[in-house]
């Protein structure tokens, strides 16, 4: 049996004995726990958990126990020379016959300690466990976090999901959560801009951002239509998971964003913070980056945040956004398809370029918020250092004396190292740290991306970051993304390559059928590759997964295109695209459809086994599922289109027709039916919204054929418009 295999991330240095030591019998123990020096509440916590933990597992009260076994906790301020850095978050295990050391070399390494130590407690015949072993373990990376996005989905969270996700990222030895507490996008669903705001502002109470929720519940069989308020603004419970973070060892911060993603105070506080235009128009995209009022507006939100949440709870980082400042569409409600420059036109703003306006502003952001005690300051990478002036902001940094606190947040979410940045620019000496991408459009389709988090682990090791910190709106099914994540930033090396984490991950989390997860998730990956989203005139190269999420999936149609009507044809333009090289991605959509279907067999099997981890091989199965429904959707598109391109119309056409739109209505019902079992309900709105729009796809067309003289059939798959129902359209 490997004892190791369930630590993880996998320790630095593990060296197993030959033997085990006995804690007792269930209900029968034979330890006592020795709490030694501990003094902070980190360090208490992690005795409570200790106590906790083996109380549950052997059935007695661990805090009462009298036996001969002794299991010490120990600070020590002694560091093995075999630990080369981050010593403050290091930890020894120590277990023998004569003894069991659990030793932290600061507050988080103790409470790691910890964690690696209940992951080696085993049970056989009633009895309990450990085996003979030394381990010494420290961090590659000094910062593992997950930033988590104000988008459609976290925006429900409510406070138990958060703390949900502290926990998960506690038990992988993660230690730092941004949330992002104001980001906005544009138009998606329902014709409006999509604004996310967690966060109650005393002094500028029209900022605020409900949640629009539209989808069929199968559950309840009624449509949903309703209009719920974020809960974190609503209960202000900000503050509380910053303490339960740092419970966990988890450092809670805030995102704001200060440009860029950034309408909801230019459209509701126009006369402060809205940009003006030569052609005296107002935008509705950003601030007036040399308006008094606005910065003062700006600075007082940051400051309510500091002074309310961050300073009573010891927190000193704070991320300002400022990523994608460029022109944008779809940011009107009242003409989508206008383009708004983020860059404000009034006399002072017009004597800079805006190169200029964004490093002053990111400057004058610096300033302000050093002076208010924050001594980490993340700023996207993409418009201050991943351009030719990056030498200019750095030189303004020393300028102005804010190089000490500013770190440049490096995103790169692809496993292809030709794309983006090819180093985070060390001959800059400008703090860093670097943003794989883990889940962040979960609801639309989840993908394999452990690759990314490998790739941007070494560049982060290589160029001295400070650590990684993903990109990720929460969804506990992204797990394999989430844990390569923690793996390669903890113990790089050991994580191996993409086929040797995967068995690590199997190991861990199905145990007892090993080499059937290895199967089903290379299938995983291979369906969700990245690549080129659609071949061309010269290659046919196409990446599956960025072909079904950029091609197939509604996702992409949500949003406005300006050469484009919006809102755009769904599924037509897809079918369209697809119509183009059908040669080619016909054969994809049947190898997508076939390899994600036995994956899907494969994970509904393993959630049967009782040693596995059942509730995930569950949510990988409707993951895998939902990829061969879309796949086999748009191969039913090909079959009506293809009936349609014949003269025949009767009543045998007509059936032919019906028996695939009803197969496949039901089909996408069933999926609806599993993820309304299983999911959290704060995923149910956006994951079942999309459902429900490719529902009523089929729906519409199962309406006109029953009510269509066969005859008279007459359908177009590359625009179903003209028998689209009001329903669809209120999902758009």
């Amino acid at each position: 049996m490997n004892y190791l295999s369930k630590i993880k991330p996998i320790p630095q240095k593990a060296t197993l004995g030959d033997g085990v030591v006995f804690l007792g019998k269930m209900g029968e123990a034979d330890f006592k726990i020795n709490p030694g020096n501990i003094k902070t509440e980190l360090e208490k916590n992690a005795l409570t958990e200790l106590y906790t933990n083996i109380s549950k597992i052997m059935n007695v009260s661990a805090e009462e126990m009298t036996g001969k076994i002794c299991i010490d906790l120990e600070i020590s301020d002694i560091v093995p020379k075999e630990v080369v850095k981050n010593s403050d978050q290091a930890y020894k295990i120590t277990v023998s016959e004569e003894k069991i050391n659990i030793c932290g070399y600061g507050e988080r390494g103790l409470y790691y300690a910890v964690n690696t130590f209940l992951k080696l407690i085993n049970v056989k015949n009633n009895e309990v466990f450990v085996p003979e072993v030394e381990i010494i373990d420290y961090p590659d990376l000094k910062i593992r976090g997950h930033f988590v996005e104000s988008r459609f989905g976290s925006n429900l969270m409510t406070f138990e999901d958060w703390k949900a996700v502290i926990d998960d990222m506690a038990d992988m030895k993660m230690n730092q959560l941004c949330v992002s507490l104001y980001g906005c996008w544009f138009i998606q669903y329902d014709m409006t801009p999509s604004n996310y705001l967690f966060l109650s502002i005393p002094k500028y109470p029209k900022l605020k951002s409900d949640v629009i929720k539209k989808y069929y519940s199968p559950r309840n069989k009624e449509w949903i239509n309703e209009v719920a308020e974020v809960p974190m603004a609503k209960e202000d419970f900000f503050g509380d998971l910053i303490v339960y973070g740092k419970s966990r060892g988890i450092e809670v911060l805030p995102l704001w964003n200060s440009l860029g993603h950034n309408n909801l105070l230019a459209v509701h506080y126009p006369e402060i913070a809205a940009p003006k235009y030569k052609d005296g128009s107002v935008g509705l995209t950003s601030l007036c980056t040399t308006s008094k009022q606005a910065l003062d507006m700006l600075f007082g939100i940051y400051d309510y945040i500091i002074d309310k949440y961050l300073r009573p709870n010891g927190i000193k980082s704070f991320h300002v956004g400022l990523d994608e400042v460029k022109n944008r569409a779809g940011l009107d409600s009242n003409n989508p398809h206008k383009i708004f420059s983020p860059w404000c036109e009034c006399d002072e703003c017009s004597k800079y370029t805006p190169q200029e306006l964004l490093f002053n502003h990111a400057i004058r952001i610096l300033k302000h918020l050093k002076s208010r005690g924050m001594e980490s300051v993340f700023i996207y990478s993409d418009t201050i250092m991943e351009i030719e002036d990056a030498d200019k902001f750095y030189n303004l940094l020393k300028e102005n004396d804010v190089l000490d606190v500013c770190v440049v947040d490096w995103w790169k979410y692809y496993n292809l190292n030709n794309k983006r940045f090819m180093n985070l620019r060390p001959d800059l000496g400008v703090r860093s740290v670097v943003k794989p991408w883990n889940s962040y459009t979960h609801w639309a389709l989840l993908a394999v991306y452990t690759e990314n988090s490998r790739i941007l682990s070494e560049m982060a090791i290589r160029d001295g970051a400070e650590g990684l910190q993903s990109y990720c709106a929460w969804d506990k099914t992204c797990d394999i993304n989430h844990l390569a994540m923690a793996s390669y930033s903890w113990n790089c090396v050991a994580s191996g390559d993409r086929d040797t984490f995967k068995r690590h991950y199997a190991e861990s989390r199905f145990p007892t059928r090993i080499e059937d997860a290895v199967l089903a998730l290379k299938l995983f990956e291979d369906i969700s590759e990245q690549g080129p989203t659609m071949p061309s005139d010269t290659s046919s190269k196409v990446g599956a997964g960025y072909f079904m999420f950029g091609v197939c999936c509604y996702y992409a149609y949500g949003f406005v295109v300006p050469t484009m009507p919006y809102p755009r044809r769904f599924p037509g333009e897809a079918v369209e695209r697809i119509l183009k090289y059908r040669k080619i991605l016909e054969k994809l959509l049947r190898k997508i459809s076939r390899d994600a279907n036995k994956a899907y067999k494969i994970f509904a099997d393993i959630a049967k086994d009782i040693n596995c981890d059942t509730a995930l091989a569950r949510r990988y199965a409707c993951e895998l599922r939902n990829y061969r429904d879309i796949a086999d959707d748009y191969l039913a598109y090909l079959k009506i289109y293809d009936i349609m391109q014949k003269p025949e119309r009767n009543a045998e056409v007509s059936k032919k027709l019906l028996d695939i739109v009803t197969a496949r209505k039901n089909e996408r019902l069933a999926i609806m039916i599993e993820m309304e079992s299983f999911k959290e309900d704060y995923l149910l709105p956006s994951h079942l919204r999309n459902q429900s729009l490719i529902l009523q796809v089929f729906s519409d067309l199962e309406s006109y054929l029953n009510t269509t003289l066969p005859e008279d059939v007459n359908i177009d798959m590359t625009d179903t418009s003209a028998i689209s129902s009001a329903n669809f359209k209120k999902l758009r």
